[in-house]
């Protein structure tokens, strides 16, 4: 299982039992996410564009539109609104068109995934999709990376020992089109649409707009915070990687990862010599560890010899 990162606030289980409803919102934005991704994206993945999810995205814009109508219906009975001369919107509403957009589109990333499957070329199946934004996105980069890139080529020149040579590594700062789309093209793209909708008196749809960036700031950062995770847990193996074979050449581990390593190393050996009955078990976990263990302490060492000389004796005979 992966390792899970620090912490301090106990997660959204902990969150979501000291402040009411935060639950509730949280799955509520969940759902929000579908119809919007569907607008925004394309090529989705069969497991992350489900039947369920398009329904429950149905659903919620289902209950969005009627709510809009019940309050809609209820200024119309408001003696205040009469006395403003506001006595309810007089321009029809712009979400049924929505969501028959809505179904009509998901229909079609269906029959896509459909179709890419039939001719065996599927996508991901986890894939969230490329979205439509990527060209404005990548345009954007590349007007920001023009500033970017020339700020660390001055750091570079004013800081006094900088490796230059990894300089041409680091650039271009910024990279990586899909996640930059995703992070900030959309929801501002998404924004300025809720503007519009507004300015037009939609304003169910400019509020379904406006929750909707939320949604996407909420659970696009979530999931690449997970993408990110499986990137450090290969980084930290490789690290660790490092420390083992350093330590077993008997070089100095400084540097090579924290101080905790090393110690975790020489206690572990200690708890072991204690009880050499793990110590299969941790050479068939861990086997980097087991022979680092092994070489601190020449008892276990003596035990690990003895126990694969064993099983070519025994073939022997």
């Amino acid at each position: 299982m992966r390792n899970q990162p620090r912490d301090v606030t106990g997660g959204e289980a902990v969150c979501g039992g000291m402040i009411p409803g935060l639950g509730l919102m949280n799955y509520l934005l969940g759902l929000l996410t579908v119809p919007i991704e569907v607008f925004l994206r394309r090529d989705f993945g069969e497991r992350y564009f489900t039947r369920m999810n398009f329904i429950g995205g149905l659903i919620i814009l289902i209950l969005w539109s009627l709510t809009g109508s019940l309050l809609n219906m209820i200024n119309m009975f408001n003696p205040l609104a009469w006395l403003s001369n506001r006595s309810g919107s007089t321009t029809a509403s712009a979400f049924p068109t929505v969501i028959k957009w809505y179904v009509l589109i998901s229909i079609a990333h269906f029959l896509y995934m459909w179709w890419k499957d039939i001719i065996g070329n599927p996508v991901h199946s986890y894939s969230a999709g490329r979205s439509w934004l990527r060209p404005i996105g990548g345009a954007v980069m590349f007007l920001l990376n023009l500033v970017l890139n020339n700020i660390v080529r001055l750091i570079f020149l004013v800081t006094p020992g900088a490796d230059k040579e990894r300089l041409p590594s680091l650039l271009p700062v910024l990279r990586d089109k899909d996640t930059f789309t995703e992070r900030f093209i959309e929801p501002f793209v998404v924004f300025i649409a809720a503007l519009v909708f507004m300015g037009q008196q939609q304003y169910m749809v400019a509020w379904w707009l406006l929750f909707s960036v939320m949604a996407l700031n909420m659970y696009t950062g979530l999931r690449h915070q997970a993408e990110r995770g499986v990137f450090l847990d290969y980084r930290d193996q490789m690290i660790d990687a490092r420390f083992y074979r350093m330590f077993l050449a008997g070089e100095s581990t400084k540097g090579a990862v924290s101080g905790s390593k090393e110690k975790m190393v020489q206690e572990t050996a200690r708890e072991v010599e204690k009880n050499p009955d793990v110590l299969p078990i941790i050479e068939a976990q861990n086997p980097s560890l087991a022979r680092a263990i092994e070489r601190i302490s020449p008892k276990l060492k003596a035990i690990a010899e003895r126990e694969n000389e064993a099983p070519g004796i025994s073939q022997a005979v």
